[in-house]
């Protein structure tokens, strides 16, 4: 059923293909120490790549790389209960409050500040979150480098769906907010089957 409502790069199209690994900017930026405590989950999670805690095991995951613009996605649908994810997702909504801008000290020593803002993210499911963050620093030979994330997180009655896109370059807003609203759609819709076969 999860694998049903992944979201894949024929999905999306040019320039999407399928993942060759993890970006080098995944180790390179997201590895790093926050210098606020309450913004270090942040970091966590972005690098593990767990928007709803390390033991929310993923059903389902597919990663694509923009191929023009050197960005990552992964896409992932998860089992939680309701109450976890809506937890999660007031959370992600209270991050432009609370960590709107923090530093961060990459464990090359490199030293990057972070901004978080929200982001819109199509009507779809029964709640969703969306944050745009940026890490700006230097490159390991000093060039002023910015590393854009997008972050999604949906409810879906009981699953849960996460999406992150990110890259130095152009990070496609509207692929994250179709993967978001293909995914979802199809969610509900093998949801809703589900019911009726039952």
């Amino acid at each position: 059923m999860a694998q049903a409502a992944l979201v894949t790069d024929v999905d999306l199209g040019e320039p999407w293909t399928p993942t060759q690994g993890v970006a080098t900017w995944h180790d390179g930026v997201l590895k790093a120490k926050a210098d606020r405590r309450e913004c270090q989950r942040l970091l966590d999670v972005l690098y593990a790549d767990e928007l709803f805690g390390a033991d929310a095991q993923p059903r389902a995951v597919v990663g694509m790389d923009d191929e023009w613009n050197k960005a990552q996605m992964r896409y992932q649908v998860l089992a939680r209960p309701p109450t976890e994810i809506d937890k999660t997702l007031a959370w992600l909504k209270d991050l432009p409050r609370t960590c709107a801008r923090f530093g961060a000290t990459t464990t090359t020593g490199a030293v990057f500040g972070v901004q978080v803002t929200e982001a819109p993210l199509p009507e779809v499911g029964n709640a969703r979150q969306g944050l745009r963050v940026w890490l700006t620093g230097q490159s390991p030979d000093g060039e002023p480098t910015t590393l854009t994330l997008d972050v999604a997180a949906v409810r879906v009655g009981e699953d849960a769906i996460s999406v992150t896109n990110g890259g130095f370059g152009d990070v496609q807003t509207e692929a994250t907010q179709t993967a978001v609203q293909l995914g979802a759609d199809r969610l509900a819709e093998i949801r809703r089957r589900g019911r009726v076969q039952i």
